[in-house]
């Protein structure tokens, strides 16, 4: 009968470091959430630039919660002289970058800003973007207005977001 108590107290134990992992797990992603209006930003990153690279590309993923779209029209930062828009696009059997005016978020969609599509290029970087350092990047909405968020740099060979971070953020006045 103790052995079998035993069990059950082992297990109860197991599920609750389980359960309090999977809820960490979840306030840190709902950390880097960032709300503005019907929006949210999640999950802003860059990649770590090579040696002296003075160009750089911010990613990151927003949804519209709203029941009208909104458009992204504008990026800036400190971090370098220029940031645009940018997205790649097939020219034949070559994909070329190309500078965009906006990125359209429709209402109930999810846009993600990732290597290989839309993208914030970074232009004249006034410093190397170095692996676990972080920079400030505005975002400006057409409805929604300005929000300022945290990118956070992984790797200079990091595919998607790393996690593990909380994004700061206010919105701009």
């Amino acid at each position: 009968m103790f052995k079998g108590m035993m069990k059950t107290v082992a297990m109860y134990a197991a599920f609750s470091v389980w359960s309090l992992i999977v809820f960490t797990s979840y306030l840190a992603s709902a950390a880097d959430d960032i709300h503005i209006g019907d929006l949210v930003v999640k999950q802003a990153w860059a990649r770590a630039t090579i040696g002296k690279g003075t160009t750089g590309a911010a990613y990151f993923t927003v949804m519209n919660n709203g029941k009208t779209a909104d458009c992204l029209v504008s990026v800036e930062t400190a971090a370098a002289r220029r940031a645009g828009l940018h997205t790649h696009i097939m020219d034949g059997d070559v994909m070329k970058m190309r500078p965009v005016e906006a990125i359209e978020i429709a209402p109930s969609a999810m846009v993600a800003l990732k290597p290989g599509g839309g993208h914030v290029m970074m232009m004249g970087l006034e410093s190397p973007l170095d692996k676990g350092k972080a920079f400030t990047l505005t975002l400006t909405f057409e409805n929604a207005g300005p929000v300022d968020v945290t990118v956070h740099i992984a790797g200079a060979a990091a595919k998607s977001h790393t996690g593990g971070h909380s994004n700061g953020h206010h919105k701009s006045d």
